[in-house]
């Protein structure tokens, strides 16, 4: 995968749809405001998923599909638990998906997706801080500390942000404590090297040193926590956070922003979106004048359009290719890494080839255009997602 977002200025159709979006995301207390259901583990996969064509007109007719899926005809929209419902193993064990990935693989459609993980998004600034203070020329002989003189800075600040969320993981509850504490987002400057001091703390109390035998890290992870220890105290004479600048508790104020960097990356593109009524008046409102004041404005001239999902065969597929895509990195997200193989080991024949036809349908899509597949989420999730699917 390519640092950063891979834009393309060919012609396209995008057909849209979502798959966990929760409006808005932040902190309460020691927990997430969707942490509110005990019956459900909230995951924090955010998708914006769909077909993708570079033909503007083909043979795809909504009976067609409905036929294939053998949808019953008092259904008035396909969506994805018409075809399966579970979790990713289980898709990945139905018939019908399995219809699906193959009839999609030989249509002309690719297909693309914005997946992120939003708990990871919504702290990498924290990392980000550390590096803005580092890249300071003042601070070279720590910089060459921190980065041991890496040759590719970017890995190595990736691998600060999966440490980071190696701890949050660990240690959900005092971490959001930690937040909660500082005002995260809304961290004053003046209390920037305090804040940092603590959360050099709160690491290195989960570190091994400070742990019982029975709870002892296992290597990789121990690895982990050591090096961001290693990263805050190095950076304990940090004096800001600019970067982290947000309302107190607010993470993310609304999806749409996400909406909006989609739509960028292929200006020259049409989007159908199904109808969102949320998301519709600020994608207007941020694409409606060609100046912000004096500033050009970067998402002027967008070509969007919402339309109902209900008369469009196209979206209905894409609500398909939204919930497949969650579920496999909702289901990443959850497994550990060494847990990968014996998956695999005892998948039905149907689980195999079901991965392998949605990697060959990656895979096909990549090749038109890397922009297609996008993904915010921890380095050990991006190695997870590679086993799984290689």
């Amino acid at each position: 995968m390519k640092y950063g977002y891979v834009t393309s200025n060919k012609n396209y159709i995008f057909y849209y749809d979502e798959s966990n979006n929760i409006r808005t995301f932040t902190l309460r207390g020691n927990k997430y405001n969707v942490d509110n259901n005990p019956q459900s583990t909230y995951s924090p996969i955010f998708v914006l998923a769909g077909i993708v064509t570079n033909q503007t007109k083909h043979n795809i007719s909504a009976q067609e599909v409905r036929t294939l899926l053998n949808i019953q005809s008092n259904v008035k929209e396909i969506k994805l638990k018409h075809v399966g419902t579970g979790s990713f193993p289980e898709l990945m064990n139905n018939k019908k998906i399995h219809v699906f990935l193959t009839w999609l693989l030989e249509s002309p459609f690719f297909i693309h997706y914005y997946a992120t993980n939003t708990v990871y998004w919504s702290f990498l600034d924290i990392i980000e801080d550390l590096a803005h203070y580092l890249f300071d020329d003042k601070n070279s002989s720590l910089f060459k500390k921190a980065f041991h003189n890496s040759i590719d800075l970017r890995s190595q600040l990736d691998f600060y942000k999966n440490a980071l969320y190696i701890l949050i993981k660990k240690d959900k509850t005092g971490f959001l404590k930690l937040m909660n504490d500082f005002n995260y987002p809304e961290i004053n400057n003046n209390d920037a090297n305090k804040f940092y001091k603590s959360l050099h703390k709160f690491c290195r109390s989960h570190t091994n040193s400070y742990l019982s035998y029975k709870h002892k890290n296992p290597n990789h992870i121990e690895k982990s926590l050591l090096e961001l220890t290693r990263l805050l105290s190095i950076c304990k004479d940090i004096d800001n956070a600019e970067l982290t600048f947000n309302d107190k508790d607010l993470l993310i104020d609304s999806f749409s922003h996400f909406y909006l960097n989609r739509l960028n990356g292929f200006r020259n593109s049409q989007h159908l979106l199904d109808e969102e009524d949320l998301v519709e008046p600020h994608l207007v409102l941020s694409t409606k004048n060609e100046f912000i004041g004096d500033e050009k404005n970067q998402y002027y001239g967008l070509n969007f359009k919402f339309i109902k999902s209900e008369s469009n065969i196209e979206i209905q597929i894409s609500d398909i290719i939204a919930g497949i895509i969650r579920s496999l990195y909702s289901f990443i997200e959850q497994v550990e890494f060494s847990e990968i193989d014996s998956f695999i080991e005892n998948s039905t024949e149907l689980q195999k080839d079901n991965i392998k036809k949605l990697s060959m349908l990656i895979s096909k899509s990549v090749n038109e255009c890397e922009g297609f597949i996008f993904r915010t989420q921890p380095q050990m999730d991006e190695s997870k997602m590679y086993k799984l699917l290689s």
